[in-house]
């Protein structure tokens, strides 16, 4: 039976005028006939069609050869080149969706019955002679494979070969060209030939960078490297002097391949040299190999700014005697190519604290100034503990400061020094001043997580000028509000102002530990002695304070990071990959790390 409801949209129902008259003779010169669904794969499929609940949508009709929703009007009034209604269009979604599945099915069964996994004895001889014929196909495919491999490598090898000759012979041309000085009399192409000779230069060096090497330990290439970027860089005397930084990252407990030619070499490995392994075999009977968990990255950093990422070894938690060794061999290799070390600049780990008391025997450290003796060049070498490990530190130890049970109450003079007093003053400046008085200051400074704990920029906003403001501030509203003296909270701004400037008021007997009075101690004082032994070697230089302390390395462990993917903890195979584009790109900036770039640093 025809369906017509759909053809009175729009229709009148008598006919009054020419204009109906027209109307309709144009409505029904745009309907056509819906072909419903014909495909030969469909008749496979039962002639009826239901939908997941079991009600009939579809069914075939034989004298047109087609298949029809239950719901088709025959007629189309929409779409003049379709060739179905919008229902048998869903139909066909419907039926092809069956026969997908159907042939899924069908394919299973074929395999199943095909005899791959069953085993031998159980197949026909004729589906023995398939999987026999079968095999030798794959075989013949597989040898074809892999002699289009061989001569691909080939080709490439060659392609390679041809490509560093080009290098050489452009560059031999080069030279040559530039030492006939051309374009005298042509002012413009001395112009551009002066433009493309930087290009090329540029291009030179990031081509040997992505080429080196940075392998575990000294690398011979990486320093050979580094002296030809500081002599491209035109660096004065003191600039190749300096001081090297060291610290641990935490990497993948992870063992690797590396592909050199047609050999392996396995990577992920404690690597920390010859004496290393002599001193393990020594004291446990074995030589035996353990799985690296950090890497111990040694960096210099020259005194007019000059940094460079010189070596690096996987290690398990370095201990001071491993350091010793390992710090002398860099300082050695270092000093082999030029470059001079006066200062070494760690953070206050336990190992590291053993490892500067290692150089001084029984000897009082604070009355040596922090300084020895440099084994080869006989010049001082001072010894500090990172000025922004320190800040943290003594941030942490503020933190602790409770009237709770807390090892660490800070009192003096019978004032307490809480951390509540900080974090009660920024609210009270939050909540009261429409413009915060130091708008960085942040929930976070004052409930640090465990990783903001190791961001020194939060460390530097809560000890420094504008916190100090923000309690001043507090502390005068404390006394408008109550009519009564707010010096409670005397001390605790005397601390801050302490930490700001760093006085003489860490020799007095306050309720630091040891361990912080040493790194503090090793701070001020060792940057005495290296300014003092700098300025003697070279009078008249500058010394930059901002250069003196570890957020070098840990911008470069950022930038480790953030280039495999913000992976918290990089492999050792990827810290080679990663390196030699660091180092060509210079003016990354992170956005991960324990501390902010020069620039960007808040007091």
């Amino acid at each position: 039976m025809l369906d017509t409801s759909s053809l009175q949209d729009g229709t009148p129902d008598k006919i009054t005028c020419l204009n109906d008259l027209i109307h309709i003779l144009s409505f029904t010169e745009n309907l056509h006939i819906c072909h419903g669904i014909k495909y030969m794969d469909y008749n496979v499929l039962p002639p009826v069609t239901k939908n997941i609940s079991g009600s009939v949508v579809g069914q075939y009709d034989p004298l047109t050869g087609c298949r029809r929703s239950v719901s088709c009007p025959v007629l189309i009034t929409h779409g003049i080149y379709a060739k179905s209604c919008n229902h048998c269009s869903n139909l066909r979604k419907h039926i092809s969706a069956q026969l997908s599945r159907l042939n899924k099915s069908e394919k299973q069964t074929d395999f199943t019955n095909s005899g791959s996994k069953v085993n031998k004895r159980f197949l026909t001889i004729d589906q023995i002679i398939e999987r026999e014929q079968d095999q030798k196909r794959r075989r013949v495919n597989a040898e074809q494979r892999g002699k289009y491999w061989q001569l691909k490598a080939l080709e490439e090898k060659n392609m390679r070969r041809l490509a560093e000759q080009d290098n050489q012979d452009l560059l031999v041309m080069f030279e040559t060209i530039n030492k006939e000085q051309p374009f005298v009399d042509n002012p413009e192409m001395a112009m551009f030939w002066e433009l493309q000779k930087d290009v090329i230069s540029k291009s030179t060096n990031r081509r040997q960078i992505r080429c080196q090497s940075y392998r575990p330990g000294t690398n011979k290439e990486m320093l050979v490297l580094m002296k030809k970027m500081a002599d491209e860089a035109k660096l004065s005397p003191v600039g190749y002097c300096g001081c090297i930084l060291f610290d641990e990252m935490s990497i993948q407990d992870d063992v690797q391949l590396r592909r050199t030619g047609d050999s392996f070499e396995i990577v992920g490995l404690v690597n920390l040299g010859e004496v290393y392994n002599n001193i393990q075999v020594l004291q446990t009977g074995e030589d035996r190999s353990a799985v690296a968990s950090h890497i111990l990255q040694f960096m210099f950093v020259g005194s007019t700014g000059f940094k460079f990422p010189c070596c690096y070894f996987p290690t398990v938690e370095v201990d001071a005697a491993t350091l010793y060794h390992t710090f002398w061999d860099v300082v050695f290799d270092l000093h082999e190519y030029g470059f001079d070390i006066n200062l070494c600049i760690c953070d206050g780990a336990e190992a590291n604290r053993s490892f500067i008391k290692y150089h001084f025997d029984n000897l009082d450290i604070i009355k040596e100034n922090f300084t020895t003796t440099n084994l080869y060049t006989g010049e001082p070498m001072i010894f500090m503990v990172d000025p922004s490990h320190n800040f943290k530190k003594l941030r942490n130890n503020l933190l602790k400061s409770t009237t709770g049970k807390s090892p660490r109450l800070f009192e003096f003079c019978g004032y307490q020094m809480l951390w509540s007093h900080l974090k009660e003053a920024f609210i009270y400046d939050v909540d009261t001043n429409p413009t915060a008085t130091f708008k960085f200051l942040t929930p976070e400074h004052f409930d640090p997580s465990s990783a903001g704990e190791m961001r020194n920029y939060l460390a530097d906003d809560v000890l420094g000028k504008r916190m100090l403001e923000v309690l001043k501030n507090y502390k005068r509203h404390r006394e408008q509000v109550s009519e009564t003296s707010a010096s409670f909270l005397d001390k605790t701004i005397k601390f801050i102002e302490t930490t700001r400037t760093l006085l003489k008021n860490f020799k007095a007997k306050s309720p630091y530990s040891f361990k912080t009075k040493f790194d503090v101690f090793s701070m001020i004082i060792g940057f005495k002695s290296f300014c003092k032994t700098l300025l003697t070697k070279f009078p008249g230089c500058q010394v930059s304070v901002s250069l003196l302390n570890q957020d070098a390395l840990e911008n470069f462990f950022g930038e480790q990071r953030a280039q495999n993917g913000q992976a918290d903890n990089p492999t050792v195979l990827q810290t080679e990959h990663a390196t030699p584009a660091i180092v060509q790109m210079k003016n990354i900036k992170e956005h991960k790390g324990n501390c902010m770039l020069p620039s960007v640093i808040r007091c």
